[in-house]
C-alpha cells in the first residue's frame, strides 16, 4: 500500500521531470531558441582553374586462402575539381581525347602503369 501511495505522490513530479524543457538535448518549447547542431564540414575554397586531384589506395579484398597468389591491386582516382583540396594541382585541359597515364613505382621499380 505504501508503494501505491508513494507512486501516487511522486508520479506527477516524475512525469513533469520527464517532460522537461529539453529531452535528449533537444528543445521542445516554441519559446526556446533554436540550437545550431554543429558538426558541419568546412567547405574548400573554390578555384577558377581546373585542378587534378590524383588519389590512390590499395584495393582491399576480403581475405580468402585462394587470394594469396593473386597480385596486389591499386585503385587510382583522378577527378578534375574546381575547389582547393589537399594535393590538388593545376592542370591544363586540352581536347577531350586527352589520356592520363599513371606509373606506380617503388624504389625505382615500376609496379604498375596504365
Amino acid at each position: 500500500m505504501r508503494r501505491v501511495a508513494l507512486a501516487s505522490f511522486l508520479g506527477p513530479y516524475l512525469l513533469t521531470g520527464a517532460l522537461a524543457q529539453t529531452w535528449c538535448g533537444k528543445h521542445y518549447k516554441s519559446s526556446q531558441s533554436v540550437v545550431v547542431p554543429g558538426g558541419n564540414f568546412p567547405l574548400p575554397s573554390p578555384s577558377k582553374d581546373p585542378l587534378l586531384a590524383l588519389r590512390c589506395s590499395p584495393a582491399i579484398r576480403p581475405y580468402l586462402a585462394e587470394d594469396v597468389s593473386s597480385p596486389a591491386a591499386i585503385l587510382i582516382d583522378a577527378p578534375v575539381v574546381y575547389y582547393q583540396i589537399a594535393n590538388a594541382e593545376p592542370i591544363q585541359l586540352g581536347n577531350n581525347d586527352a589520356m592520363l597515364d599513371v606509373t606506380v613505382s617503388l624504389n625505382g621499380k615500376t609496379l604498375a602503369s596504365g
